[in-house]
């Protein structure tokens, strides 16, 4: 029998540790930090989702822009990971195409919202996004994965634990110790903790491979707020997104409400979805802090360009009937400054070094032909393997779940015949 540890229950954790546990020869260990859910949130509301309990890491932040103040870096944490709170968006993207678990649906138009369905309306490149849904209700890795699983002999799932290192024995990796001193033996040990914890995990245990840490990406995005008509409301916990609008390098995504906090609003966000911009993740000195998280976001100003011209598209959007019809102003901070302070390519690069969020799609930090070979096993050592979004070489020019996804079902069919 091959005994493994999985660290992390997130989309490639809880893909692997199924999928091997699929055969009785396999004695798999499932680690999470989180909390154990056997469902996952019941509403599609990702903004009502992320404020759950112990559904992210409270104090994990991100410096966007060198030079600027860190901020809250959203990860998703527990047994299902960030498919517990993402806004359940299911395109298939990436290098790895393979068949999984994750069911996805195209909402009716008549459950489209407002925003959502203006968008579409007032671009012939907009549509309709599969979100990952059966139903109507969200579906977690953790639902299509591991609700089958949890009766085998030969899965064990442990949450609510935290591993603190790697044990390493002669460059082979043997097990994992936790935060109280629990060990975890085993003859492979994979890691798939996400691209900030598990560079940092790998940084911790003395793992010594270069290229760890270096060349993390994410998506970076902007807001423009909405102030909608009466009759436009979204009512919070239902749809937050149902389309989206894909042209090159730039996706705009309509939000229809904010949830229930920031009633009579609703949003839309551009992004940048193929970066050049690379940034790093350090660890801090003391190993109880989480890492030092560098996004380099506008490192190369061909990225602070492309956003600029995705906002640019944004405004000319408001200007269509559609937009007209349901918004009642338009602003870019909660100050309330309105759209139209965007002026020109100046001013909208200006605000956007200073306002610039993310995707919360962190990826590459552990890249595939650098310190990973085309098994996802680390360089330089025996029995340690990473899969997750850290793994790929560049970031996916999409959301990435579903190719994370499919990246853990790839490489499991490889370890299997190792």
């Amino acid at each position: 029998m091959t005994s493994y540890v999985v660290v992390g229950a997130g989309a490639a954790g809880a893909v692997i540790a199924s999928r091997l546990s699929e055969h009785a020869q396999h004695d798999v260990t499932l680690v999470e930090a989180g909390p154990d859910r056997a469902e996952s949130p019941a509403t599609v509301d990702f903004l009502a989702a992320l404020h759950m309990a112990g559904r992210t890491f409270d104090d994990l932040e991100a410096v966007r822009v060198a030079g600027t103040a860190p901020k809250r870096y959203l990860a998703g944490r527990g047994v299902g990971g960030s498919s517990l709170v993402n806004g359940l968006i299911g395109i298939e993207s990436g290098p790895f195409r393979h068949a999984h678990l994750i069911p996805t649906e195209i909402i009716d138009r008549s459950a489209w919202g407002s925003v959502c369905t203006a968008l579409v309306d007032a671009s012939s490149v907009a549509n309709e996004v599969p979100l990952t849904v059966r139903d109507g209700q969200r579906v977690s890795v953790a639902d299509a994965y591991l609700e089958a699983a949890r009766d085998r002999d030969n899965l064990h799932i442990v949450a609510d634990t935290t591993v603190s290192r790697l044990l390493v024995q002669d460059r082979r990796v043997i097990g994992v110790v936790t935060a109280s001193g629990t060990e975890f033996l085993a003859d492979r040990t994979v890691v798939s903790a996400g691209a900030m914890h598990t560079p940092a995990l790998l940084l911790r245990s003395g793992i010594d491979t270069p290229g760890i840490g270096v060349g993390l990406k994410d998506h970076p995005s902007a807001s423009v707020t909405l102030e909608l008509n009466d009759g436009a409301v979204a009512e919070a916990g239902s749809f937050a997104v149902t389309t989206h609008l894909r042209a090159g390098d730039v996706q705009v995504l309509p939000m229809n409400h904010l949830g229930a906090d920031a009633p009579g609003l609703g949003l839309l966000m551009p992004a940048l979805m193929r970066v050049r911009s690379e940034g790093r993740i350090v660890l801090a000195d003391d190993p109880d802090v989480p890492p030092v998280v560098q996004l380099g976001t506008f490192a190369d100003r061909d990225d602070l360009r492309a956003l600029g011209g995705a906002v640019r598209r944004v405004i000319s959007l408001l200007e269509h009937d559609a937009f007209r019809a349901i918004v009642r102003s338009a602003y870019i901070d909660e100050h309330g400054t309105d759209v139209g302070a965007l002026s020109d390519d100046a001013a909208i690069e200006s605000w956007l070094v200073s306002n610039v969020a993310d995707y919360f799609h962190a990826s590459s930090s552990c890249r595939m032909g650098l310190v990973l070979d085309t098994r996802c096993a680390v360089r330089g050592y025996e029995s340690l393997l990473v899969c997750d979004a850290s793994a790929f070489s560049d970031i996916p020019a999409a959301n990435p779940y579903l190719a994370v996804v499919m990246l853990a079902e790839t490489m499991v069919e490889k370890w299997l015949s190792w």
